[in-house]
């Protein structure tokens, strides 16, 4: 309980430090003036979280198209998977994401399976948006659905077995040279005949700094966050799985260059706390690249 308590009090004062960098950036770069930095390119092109969720805004009419390789390795687990997203702007604040994942190869000691996971649909909407030549701060809202196209009877599964919803907000602060995010969000599985997979908290902050440009055609952009996830027990037929359920809290560093009409992030999460229940293998490293094409900027 000590254990807990304390890393609960840790999660607060994350999120109050962020409030307080949000402060001290703008207050930094007030002298600032556009177009540099982080604002040398379209608002589509600006950063956003890796392994975190939403910030996927863009224009009305604007389309984008992300391929995303994810490797992750754990204890007697390894896993290899690749995500294709679809992200067209509904208005200028209101976006929609179609995303389709697929296994290419997943292994759990000596089983393996491969095939689709399951995937989601995906509207953010902006819901407060506050900007001036030196920064821009918006507050979205983010709504999920997914689709049980991967298979939870594989070993490993694929997928849940059943449908789920999500419901997420997030704040960001993006200046010219600085960018700064909090989310929190929550995942609800619906039960198929009385078994489900647990329902999950998620949580990210992060921080983010321009390093510099790359001749006319962009820039570097250097980004750390904090990714966390508590998930409940699952349920089956006999009842509560007892190897199911935990804590998870990674450490994400990623660099993104990106153009007027293209980005690529590379960052690997890093797990700093997993307090897992039962017996379950733990994640050791995961590393994500993900490319992103934009139409219409």
């Amino acid at each position: 309980m000590k254990q807990q308590y304390n890393l609960n009090k840790i999660l607060s004062n994350i999120f109050c430090l962020i409030i307080l960098l949000i402060s001290f950036i703008h207050q930094a770069l007030a002298d600032e003036t556009l177009p540099i930095g982080i604002f040398s390119l379209p608002g589509s092109q600006i950063p956003a979280t890796l392994l975190g969720f939403g910030q996927f805004t863009i224009d009305k009419n604007q389309q984008q198209f992300f391929v995303q390789p994810i490797y992750v390795q754990g204890e007697n687990t390894s896993s290899t998977a690749f995500e294709f997203q679809y992200v067209k702007g509904l208005t200028d604040r209101l976006s929609f994401m179609l995303a389709l994942p697929y296994a290419a190869h997943f292994k759990e000691d000596m089983q393996t399976s491969s095939g689709l996971i399951d995937s989601s649909i995906q509207f953010e909407y902006v819901a407060m948006s506050k900007t001036d030549k030196n920064y821009l701060i918006e507050l979205s809202l983010v709504g999920v659905g997914t689709i049980p196209t991967g298979s939870a009877s594989k070993t490993p599964p694929t997928g849940f077995g059943s449908p789920s919803v999500f419901g997420g907000t997030t704040l960001s602060y993006i200046g010219s040279m600085w960018y700064t995010f909090a989310d929190i969000g929550y995942r609800h599985v619906i039960p198929d005949k009385n078994e489900r997979a647990g329902h999950s908290m998620f949580y990210d902050v992060g921080i983010g700094r321009y390093l510099f440009n790359i001749g006319d055609k962009g820039y570097l952009f250097f980004l750390l966050e904090m990714n966390g996830e508590k998930e409940s027990q699952s349920l089956t037929f006999e009842g509560v799985d007892p190897d199911s359920g935990g804590h998870t809290l990674l450490l994400t560093p990623s660099l993104t260059y990106a153009t007027k009409r293209f980005s690529a992030q590379l960052g690997s999460g890093i797990p700093i706390y997993q307090q897992l229940k039962g017996n379950q293998n733990k994640d050791q490293l995961s590393v994500l690249l993900i490319l992103g094409w934009t139409f219409n900027a």
